[in-house]
């Protein structure tokens, strides 16, 4: 990893947020049967996932505004405290509106997410970004590749509530591997000169919007796919489990080649032949969701797809530059998880009158994303004609 250009500060913190992966991971796929079990149906899931959508977009901006003038190790500590007593907090609810509080709690803990985002671009060498950003995230999602197929087996063989026992474990082991982190004090000269030189521009506010779209499609559909799986599949949980280990697995492994690819291609053409797999793998499921073996195939190419994501990410760490990342990160924080907090409430409104309604749309819009991208100009290698590219002055357009 050092070989790569990465720095013992990004090895902790990709230790942090790989133990975090795996105790999110432990429950995260299972979540939709949790809280069918406590008596919540399609209304207390959508519901749920509304209200850590509204409990993020309240809290990112600020944590990006944090970012910017805070010591950013600071708020990556407290961020991943805040939410260790969480999965105790799901453990001991014995109805589902009780799993409303630690909703809140978890994602509210979201402030320090553009000081993760903005720590990653400060880090990462200016010409590598895109393959270091994401081979950072491949690595935060290493723990949540074994923790759907662990949680599973956990919670057949012994509980539900011993899953989230082990996950707050595994939150209070992610806390402790900030420390060893050096300070991330802010590089300007104060917050008053942050907040008056921020204006989010042109390129900015693409990004902005279009972030806000894949938000409105991931979670019209995303929240219901375990629930449509249990019901048309008749999968138990370990299955669900096993489809959300190898989902993650082909987007983890997938996501350093996007980033290798996008500094060839430019990122908005990488982007498209990565949804253009999602939609093929949306496609497969639809075609198949009764045979395990077809969601199999459709878990690796919809997650190979799925690590593309990531290069929005990269894309706005390059319009906004290193000192105004946190904002810019809160900024799209915001912007999108506003949006997507209606979109569960649309998915589940779908789900209930039709169970195949949500994934069509998901599967559509999808598409229509795809061919959007990769019908545009043919960006080329970044020090030719990508969007982002840096002048001769070091400085970006």
């Amino acid at each position: 990893m050092r070989w790569r250009g990465i720095s013992s500060d990004l090895n902790w913190l990709g230790i942090s947020i790989g133990l975090w992966g795996l105790g999110y991971g432990l429950y995260a796929v299972l979540w939709p049967l949790w809280v069918e079990h406590l008596g919540g149906g399609p209304f207390g899931l959508g519901l749920l996932s509304t209200l850590a959508s509204l409990a993020t977009a309240l809290v990112v901006l600020p944590g990006g505004y944090w970012a910017d003038r805070l010591d950013r190790r600071c708020l990556l500590f407290w961020g991943s405290v805040v939410a260790v007593p969480v999965p105790f907090l799901f453990a001991w609810a014995p109805r589902w509106p009780w799993l409303i509080p630690g909703v809140l709690l978890y994602f509210g803990s979201s402030f320090s997410i553009p000081a993760l985002q903005a720590v990653v671009v400060a880090e990462a060498p200016p010409e590598r970004l895109s393959f270091l950003f994401n081979l950072i995230m491949a690595e935060a999602a290493v723990g949540l590749v074994a923790g759907p197929a662990l949680g599973g087996m956990i919670a057949q063989r012994w509980s539900f509530p011993a899953v989230f026992y082990l996950s707050g474990l595994l939150y209070l082991l992610s806390a402790l591997a900030i420390l060893p982190m050096r300070p991330k004090p802010p590089r300007v000269a104060s917050a008053s000169s942050v907040a008056a030189s921020f204006r989010p521009g042109p390129a900015l506010r693409r990004w902005l919007l279009f972030t806000a779209a894949l938000a409105l499609i991931g979670g019209v559909a995303g929240p219901f796919v375990v629930p449509f799986l249990k019901a048309v599949g008749q999968l138990s949980v370990a299955q669900i489990g096993i489809l959300g280990s190898v989902g993650v697995l082909s987007a983890t492994l997938a996501g350093p080649v996007w980033g290798w690819m996008a500094e060839s291609w430019g990122i908005p053409r990488t982007l498209g032949l990565g949804f253009a797999l999602g939609t093929v793998g949306w496609l497969v499921l639809l075609w198949q969701p009764a045979q395990y073996g077809w969601l199999l195939w459709s878990s690796v190419i919809r997650g190979v797809g799925e690590g593309a994501r990531n290069l929005v990410g990269v894309a706005v760490g390059q319009v906004v530059g290193t000192r105004r990342a946190g904002q810019a990160y809160g900024f799209m924080g915001l912007i999108t998880e506003g949006v997507g907090a209606l979109a569960p409430l649309v998915g589940g409104a779908l789900y209930g009158q039709w169970n195949l309604a949500p994934l069509l749309v998901a599967t559509a819009l999808t598409g229509m994303v795809a061919a959007w991208l990769l019908s545009g100009p043919p960006y080329g290698p970044p020090e030719h004609l990508n969007p982002f590219r840096r002048s001769p002055a070091g400085k970006l357009p």
